[in-house]
């Protein structure tokens, strides 16, 4: 209700200490902020005073309560909106956290996203084990990720995390919070996606890229993934990305990883990419170079380019070659 109320004239709400449950998407208009009671830090995914489980099937029992999907969508939506701040939060969340959506000047301070699921009710239904991968970091339109960005820009995230490890895998079975688990750090845990066509992205004025993005102070659990759907002629080149003293915790995937639709007749016209003192914590092999595909990256007396070690990962990565469609169910 009070977040409702912020709709017409904008304002800021609340949450004092405690744990919220959010049995349906909260869209949050323009001009609002949302912040949470404490200030503890967002970064390494450590306890806040306000939590925020969305959730709305009890019989998901994951590490920190009781979670779901409020209906197959995110906690929260930013939508044609501009203004928007999330601040001191924890947000945990089943297939996406916080997806933005055709909007400008959103910032994220001291933020910690978690997105739990990617197993049955995930459209991706990806398999990202070493046998099943092939190529499993990309699935295109996907928003199966704790931060999805579409069509907007001017967006700051700073001193927050962003985690994607699945408690559910896309087999449907149910993964370990601690044990070694070879399917972590696949997938990316933030997308950004442009595109022109009639998709849940679709931008109303000319954007159809996703630029001027600010990440500092920041840990990932799967890297920063790009997608650009198709060719955008309105105008708005993707980029001017910064990275500033970003971490990465049990990946396998680059920080920066550029990937094209089939739907785009030219290779991405990428404008500035900034990195500065990047640090590849306990990283993963990438499951998703195996032999099928990238038969020359498989090292000698290996079956896979995974059992290769983390060597193969770039810190960016540039794919033209094109991407195949969204699996659904």
């Amino acid at each position: 209700m009070a977040i409702a109320a912020t709709k017409d004239c904008g304002g800021a709400v609340f949450f004092p200490e405690g744990v919220y449950y959010l049995a349906d998407t909260v869209e949050v208009p323009s001009n609002t902020m949302l912040q949470g009671g404490g200030a503890r830090s967002g970064q390494y995914q450590t306890g806040h005073s306000a939590q925020i489980n969305a959730c709305d099937e009890a019989h998901w029992t994951l590490p920190y309560g009781p979670c779901s999907a409020p209906s197959g969508g995110p906690a929260f939506l930013v939508k044609d909106a501009f203004g928007v701040r999330l601040q001191n939060l924890r947000i945990f969340a089943a297939y996406s956290g916080v997806i933005v959506t055709n909007a400008a000047l959103v910032r994220l301070d001291n933020v910690a996203v978690r997105a739990a699921l990617s197993g049955p009710g995930a459209a991706d239904r990806v398999n990202t084990s070493r046998a099943g991968c092939d190529g499993c970091n990309l699935v295109l339109g996907s928003r199966n990720a704790a931060l999805v960005i579409e069509n907007s820009f001017w967006l700051w995230m700073e001193d927050s995390s962003f985690f994607f490890y699945p408690a559910i895998n896309g087999a449907g079975q149910p993964t370990s919070e601690h044990a070694p688990f070879p399917e972590r750090g696949q997938r990316p845990s933030v997308i950004l996606r442009g595109s022109s066509t009639d998709t849940p992205g679709k931008c109303t004025t000319v954007i159809c890229t996703v630029y001027l993005v600010h990440f500092a102070r920041v840990v990932l659990s799967g890297g920063v993934q790009y997608q650009q759907v198709d060719t955008c002629d309105a105008g708005g080149y993707p980029g001017f990305f910064d990275f500033m003293y970003v971490s990465s915790e049990q990946t396998a995937a680059p920080l920066l990883d550029v990937q094209m639709g089939p739907a785009a007749n030219t290779c991405l016209r990428m404008q500035s990419v900034t990195v500065v003192d990047y640090r590849p914590d306990d990283a993963s092999p990438p499951n998703y170079l195996n032999s099928g595909r990238y038969p020359a990256l498989v090292p000698p007396g290996t079956q896979s380019a995974a059992a290769g070690g983390n060597g193969l990962v770039p810190i960016v990565a540039l794919n033209c070659s094109g991407a195949r469609a969204p699996r659904h169910p």
